[in-house]
Protein backbone atom coordinates (compact mmCIF):
# COMPACT_ATOMS: atom_id res chain seq x y z
CA UNK A 1 0.00 0.00 0.00
CA UNK A 2 3.19 2.55 0.73
CA UNK A 3 4.18 1.80 -2.55
CA UNK A 4 0.85 2.68 -4.02
CA UNK A 5 0.89 6.03 -2.00
CA UNK A 6 4.25 6.81 -3.02
CA UNK A 7 3.43 6.32 -6.77
CA UNK A 8 0.14 7.73 -7.26
CA UNK A 9 1.19 10.76 -4.74
CA UNK A 10 4.19 11.67 -7.10
CA UNK A 11 2.26 10.89 -10.47
CA UNK A 12 -0.66 13.70 -8.55
CA UNK A 13 2.27 16.24 -8.19
CA UNK A 14 3.74 15.71 -11.54
CA UNK A 15 0.14 16.38 -13.25
CA UNK A 16 -0.74 18.63 -11.41
CA UNK A 17 2.71 20.89 -11.21
CA UNK A 18 1.41 24.40 -11.65
CA UNK A 19 -1.25 24.30 -9.26
CA UNK A 20 1.35 22.91 -6.20
CA UNK A 21 4.34 25.59 -7.51
CA UNK A 22 1.44 28.11 -6.71
CA UNK A 23 0.64 26.24 -3.66
CA UNK A 24 4.23 26.41 -2.38
CA UNK A 25 4.53 30.21 -2.99
CA UNK A 26 0.78 30.76 -1.26
CA UNK A 27 2.22 28.85 1.55
CA UNK A 28 5.77 30.13 1.95
CA UNK A 29 4.91 33.83 1.72
CA UNK A 30 2.87 34.16 5.06
CA UNK A 31 5.08 31.52 6.95
CA UNK A 32 8.22 33.89 5.76
CA UNK A 33 6.38 36.69 6.80
CA UNK A 34 5.53 35.41 10.37
CA UNK A 35 8.89 33.98 10.59
CA UNK A 36 10.69 37.25 9.93
CA UNK A 37 8.14 39.00 12.38
CA UNK A 38 8.86 36.75 15.22
CA UNK A 39 13.08 36.98 14.82
CA UNK A 40 12.40 41.24 15.39
CA UNK A 41 10.16 40.55 18.23
CA UNK A 42 13.28 38.59 19.19
CA UNK A 43 15.58 40.81 18.14
CA UNK A 44 14.36 43.69 19.61
CA UNK A 45 13.92 42.11 23.65
CA UNK A 46 17.63 42.64 24.79
CA UNK A 47 17.66 45.79 22.56
CA UNK A 48 14.49 47.31 24.43
CA UNK A 49 15.75 45.81 27.89
CA UNK A 50 18.10 48.25 28.20
CA UNK A 51 16.48 51.52 26.63
CA UNK A 52 12.71 51.45 28.00
CA UNK A 53 13.72 54.60 29.86
CA UNK A 54 16.31 56.92 28.85
CA UNK A 55 18.47 57.25 25.91
CA UNK A 56 21.38 57.42 23.71
CA UNK A 57 24.34 59.43 23.23
CA UNK A 58 27.22 59.97 21.46
CA UNK A 59 30.76 61.49 22.65
CA UNK A 60 33.47 62.03 20.30
CA UNK A 61 36.48 61.61 21.11
CA UNK A 62 39.58 63.85 20.48
CA UNK A 63 41.97 62.66 17.41
CA UNK A 64 45.46 61.19 18.35
CA UNK A 65 44.56 59.26 21.38
CA UNK A 66 46.00 55.32 21.67
CA UNK A 67 43.90 52.83 22.00
CA UNK A 68 44.84 52.03 25.31
CA UNK A 69 44.08 54.99 26.70
CA UNK A 70 40.75 54.91 25.49
CA UNK A 71 39.95 51.67 26.68
CA UNK A 72 41.06 52.90 30.01
CA UNK A 73 38.65 56.45 29.83
CA UNK A 74 35.93 53.89 29.20
CA UNK A 75 36.92 51.57 31.89
CA UNK A 76 36.60 54.54 34.50
CA UNK A 77 33.42 56.12 32.85
CA UNK A 78 31.97 52.74 33.60
CA UNK A 79 33.35 52.72 37.52
CA UNK A 80 32.05 56.35 37.96
CA UNK A 81 28.74 55.44 36.28
CA UNK A 82 27.67 52.36 37.05
CA UNK A 83 24.37 53.12 35.45
CA UNK A 84 26.31 53.90 32.13
CA UNK A 85 26.32 51.38 29.52
CA UNK A 86 29.68 52.31 27.46
CA UNK A 87 30.84 50.96 23.97
CA UNK A 88 33.49 52.18 21.74
CA UNK A 89 32.52 52.22 18.61
CA UNK A 90 34.65 49.80 16.16
CA UNK A 91 36.31 51.94 13.14
CA UNK A 92 35.25 49.73 10.84
CA UNK A 93 31.65 50.17 12.09
CA UNK A 94 31.66 53.96 11.80
CA UNK A 95 33.17 53.43 8.43
CA UNK A 96 30.12 50.96 7.24
CA UNK A 97 27.52 54.14 8.39
CA UNK A 98 29.37 56.50 6.60
CA UNK A 99 29.75 54.29 3.63
CA UNK A 100 25.94 54.04 3.64
CA UNK A 101 24.90 57.69 4.59
CA UNK A 102 27.72 59.18 2.03
CA UNK A 103 28.06 57.30 -0.99
CA UNK A 104 30.46 59.57 -2.28
CA UNK A 105 33.23 59.65 0.74
CA UNK A 106 33.80 55.89 -0.36
CA UNK A 107 37.40 55.62 -2.07
CA UNK A 108 37.98 58.59 0.45
CA UNK A 109 37.64 56.15 3.08
CA UNK A 110 39.01 52.85 1.35
CA UNK A 111 42.26 54.91 0.97
CA UNK A 112 43.02 56.23 3.74
CA UNK A 113 40.01 55.32 7.10
CA UNK A 114 42.50 55.23 10.02
CA UNK A 115 43.43 58.80 9.37
CA UNK A 116 40.01 60.09 8.63
CA UNK A 117 37.51 58.03 11.14
CA UNK A 118 37.01 59.59 14.72
CA UNK A 119 36.84 57.41 17.73
CA UNK A 120 33.28 57.43 19.32
CA UNK A 121 32.08 55.87 22.21
CA UNK A 122 27.63 55.07 22.59
CA UNK A 123 26.91 55.83 25.92
CA UNK A 124 23.06 54.86 27.11
CA UNK A 125 21.69 55.97 30.36
CA UNK A 126 18.66 56.22 31.97
CA UNK A 127 19.48 59.68 32.00
CA UNK A 128 20.82 60.61 29.12
CA UNK A 129 21.01 64.56 29.91
CA UNK A 130 23.49 63.66 32.80
CA UNK A 131 26.39 62.71 29.57
CA UNK A 132 26.64 66.36 29.33
CA UNK A 133 29.19 66.45 32.25
CA UNK A 134 31.62 64.44 30.01
CA UNK A 135 32.06 67.97 27.82
CA UNK A 136 34.59 69.24 30.34
CA UNK A 137 36.31 66.09 29.88
CA UNK A 138 39.84 66.53 28.60
CA UNK A 139 40.04 63.77 26.21
CA UNK A 140 36.31 64.61 25.05
CA UNK A 141 35.73 66.60 22.20
CA UNK A 142 31.55 66.57 21.98
CA UNK A 143 29.32 65.48 23.28
CA UNK A 144 26.47 65.27 20.73
CA UNK A 145 22.51 65.05 21.36
CA UNK A 146 20.12 62.87 23.35
CA UNK A 147 18.32 60.27 21.17
CA UNK A 148 16.04 58.41 23.57
CA UNK A 149 14.95 56.06 20.55
CA UNK A 150 13.54 53.29 23.02
CA UNK A 151 9.85 54.21 23.01
CA UNK A 152 10.10 55.34 19.15
CA UNK A 153 11.50 52.09 18.24
CA UNK A 154 8.97 49.82 20.27
CA UNK A 155 5.85 51.94 19.00
CA UNK A 156 7.14 51.34 15.22
CA UNK A 157 7.68 47.55 15.99
CA UNK A 158 4.80 47.04 17.74
CA UNK A 159 2.67 48.59 14.59
CA UNK A 160 5.09 46.77 12.17
CA UNK A 161 4.35 43.36 13.79
CA UNK A 162 0.82 44.15 13.80
CA UNK A 163 0.24 44.89 10.24
CA UNK A 164 2.37 42.18 9.20
CA UNK A 165 0.75 39.70 11.77
CA UNK A 166 -2.71 40.53 10.37
CA UNK A 167 -1.42 39.73 6.75
CA UNK A 168 0.44 36.84 7.82
CA UNK A 169 -2.95 35.66 9.15
CA UNK A 170 -5.00 36.29 5.92
CA UNK A 171 -2.62 34.81 3.41
CA UNK A 172 -1.98 31.62 5.51
CA UNK A 173 -5.96 31.49 6.12
CA UNK A 174 -6.17 31.90 1.51
CA UNK A 175 -3.45 29.49 1.48
CA UNK A 176 -5.09 26.98 3.38
CA UNK A 177 -8.58 27.55 1.46
CA UNK A 178 -6.07 27.00 -1.38
CA UNK A 179 -4.99 23.75 -0.28
CA UNK A 180 -8.65 23.11 0.41
CA UNK A 181 -9.83 23.72 -3.11
CA UNK A 182 -6.59 22.20 -4.47
CA UNK A 183 -7.74 18.35 -3.04
CA UNK A 184 -11.38 19.24 -3.78
CA UNK A 185 -10.62 19.20 -7.18
CA UNK A 186 -8.74 16.34 -7.11
CA UNK A 187 -11.04 14.40 -5.72
CA UNK A 188 -13.78 15.51 -8.32
CA UNK A 189 -11.21 14.67 -11.16
CA UNK A 190 -11.09 11.06 -9.57
CA UNK A 191 -14.14 10.61 -8.62
CA UNK A 192 -14.85 8.02 -10.49
CA UNK A 193 -11.96 6.00 -9.59
CA UNK A 194 -12.42 6.82 -6.16
CA UNK A 195 -15.80 5.04 -6.55
CA UNK A 196 -14.52 2.01 -8.00
CA UNK A 197 -11.92 2.16 -5.48
CA UNK A 198 -14.62 1.70 -2.78
CA UNK A 199 -16.82 -0.36 -4.55
CA UNK A 200 -13.96 -3.35 -4.41
CA UNK A 201 -13.11 -2.85 -1.18
CA UNK A 202 -10.10 -0.60 -0.88
CA UNK A 203 -9.59 1.39 2.34
CA UNK A 204 -9.56 4.48 3.38
CA UNK A 205 -6.21 5.06 3.89
CA UNK A 206 -4.59 3.99 0.31
CA UNK A 207 -7.89 6.03 -1.37
CA UNK A 208 -6.76 9.18 0.97
CA UNK A 209 -2.94 8.56 1.16
CA UNK A 210 -1.88 9.64 -1.76
CA UNK A 211 -3.48 12.91 -1.64
CA UNK A 212 -2.00 13.25 1.74
CA UNK A 213 1.56 12.47 0.77
CA UNK A 214 1.19 15.31 -2.58
CA UNK A 215 0.08 17.90 0.01
CA UNK A 216 2.51 16.68 2.67
CA UNK A 217 5.26 16.79 0.11
CA UNK A 218 4.07 20.61 -1.28
CA UNK A 219 3.77 22.00 2.25
CA UNK A 220 7.68 20.63 3.10
CA UNK A 221 8.62 22.61 -0.02
CA UNK A 222 6.58 25.45 0.96
CA UNK A 223 8.49 25.76 4.48
CA UNK A 224 11.87 25.12 2.93
CA UNK A 225 11.11 28.27 0.73
CA UNK A 226 9.96 30.06 3.53
CA UNK A 227 12.84 29.43 5.38
CA UNK A 228 14.95 30.60 2.07
CA UNK A 229 13.02 33.82 1.91
CA UNK A 230 13.03 34.43 5.72
CA UNK A 231 17.15 34.15 5.23
CA UNK A 232 16.98 36.42 2.68
CA UNK A 233 15.11 39.03 3.96
CA UNK A 234 16.82 38.62 7.56
CA UNK A 235 20.79 39.18 5.78
CA UNK A 236 18.77 42.48 4.18
CA UNK A 237 17.29 44.20 6.81
CA UNK A 238 20.40 43.41 8.91
CA UNK A 239 22.60 45.12 6.44
CA UNK A 240 20.63 48.36 6.75
CA UNK A 241 20.14 47.99 10.73
CA UNK A 242 23.91 47.74 11.01
CA UNK A 243 24.51 50.75 8.90
CA UNK A 244 22.61 53.16 11.27
CA UNK A 245 24.41 51.39 14.55
CA UNK A 246 22.45 48.71 15.54
CA UNK A 247 23.07 44.71 15.81
CA UNK A 248 21.99 42.21 12.57
CA UNK A 249 19.00 40.15 12.91
CA UNK A 250 19.68 36.46 13.30
CA UNK A 251 17.07 34.09 12.38
CA UNK A 252 17.23 31.21 15.21
CA UNK A 253 16.97 27.52 14.81
CA UNK A 254 13.61 27.53 16.49
CA UNK A 255 12.10 29.90 14.47
CA UNK A 256 13.22 27.82 11.20
CA UNK A 257 11.62 24.73 12.55
CA UNK A 258 8.58 26.67 13.40
CA UNK A 259 7.87 27.50 9.72
CA UNK A 260 8.69 24.18 8.24
CA UNK A 261 6.28 22.86 10.71
CA UNK A 262 3.50 24.97 10.32
CA UNK A 263 4.24 25.23 6.57
CA UNK A 264 3.51 21.07 6.53
CA UNK A 265 0.61 20.68 8.93
CA UNK A 266 -1.62 23.81 7.76
CA UNK A 267 -2.25 22.28 3.98
CA UNK A 268 -1.88 18.70 5.34
CA UNK A 269 -4.50 19.80 8.27
CA UNK A 270 -7.22 21.02 5.90
CA UNK A 271 -6.13 18.23 3.11
CA UNK A 272 -6.89 15.27 5.92
CA UNK A 273 -9.85 17.82 6.77
CA UNK A 274 -11.75 17.54 3.29
CA UNK A 275 -10.82 13.97 2.57
CA UNK A 276 -12.32 12.91 5.49
CA UNK A 277 -15.75 15.01 4.98
CA UNK A 278 -15.67 13.75 1.26
CA UNK A 279 -16.07 10.21 3.08
CA UNK A 280 -18.25 10.83 4.99
CA UNK A 281 -20.11 12.55 2.43
CA UNK A 282 -19.68 9.31 -0.50
CA UNK A 283 -20.82 7.03 2.54
CA UNK A 284 -24.49 8.62 3.66
CA UNK A 285 -25.15 8.61 -0.43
Amino acid sequence: MIRHILAEGLALLRRRMLASLALIVAVAMPVALGGVTLSIDLWLKPILRGTVSGGTVEVLLRPGKDEGAIASWVTGQRTKHPAWRLRHIPKAEIQQRLSTWFPYLKPLLRDRPGNLLPDIVEITSPHPHSVTQLAGDPLVLAVGPETSFGPELRHVASRVSWLIGVATAVLLFSSALFAGIWVHLELFRHADEIAIMRLVGATEASIQGPFLFAIGVTGALAGILASLLDAAMLRWLSTLLQSIGLPPLEGPVTVIVLQLLIATLIPLGIAAWTLARHATLEIED
